[in-house]
């Protein structure tokens, strides 16, 4: 809390040196994790929050969090490619239940990420495969990002 608290001040600096102490007296903890990804994004330190990220999912392979802020990364150091490794790998070792929300933001941002790539296939093979899984804003952002390369529109 007191990180969010340097976080919402501007003070980067003083939320992170917070969050490290934190995974130095628990190295095991998740949350600190994600904040100390997103605090090295708005840094621009965008290969520390990959590593964050990655070495989160290697601790909780079903982190769907996790992976949505790691879509994110990708998305920012122009490495889609890397992404859909990762993302795949995830999906085969994750158990997707219904349309539970904690799936949703991770395809919200492979969507936007196969966007702005320009990846229409592949944004296709996720919604055909995945359709179950997703709410009603993920299919609406699918048909208005790519509905009318495949005529959903």
């Amino acid at each position: 809390e007191l990180s969010k608290i340097y976080q919402s001040q501007g003070k980067l600096a003083e939320a992170e040196e917070v969050l490290l102490e934190s995974l130095e007296i628990d190295n095991k903890q998740l949350h600190p994790r994600t904040e100390l990804s997103k605090i090295y994004q708005s840094q621009g330190k965008l290969e520390e929050a990959e590593k964050v990220l990655l070495d989160l999912l290697k601790m909780e392979k079903d982190s769907c969090h996790g992976m949505a802020e790691l879509i994110t990364i990708y998305s920012s150091l122009s490495n889609p490619q890397k992404c859909f490794d990762v993302f795949d790998e995830f999906l085969k070792s994750v158990k997707l239940r219904g349309k539970v929300r904690r799936h949703q933001a991770m395809f919200n941002n492979i969507f936007r990420l196969c966007h702005k790539f320009n990846y229409k296939k592949k944004a296709s093979l996720y919604y055909n495969t995945h359709t179950r899984h997703l709410d009603d804003r993920n299919i609406t952002l699918f048909v208005s990002l790519f509905g009318k390369w495949f005529g959903m529109q």
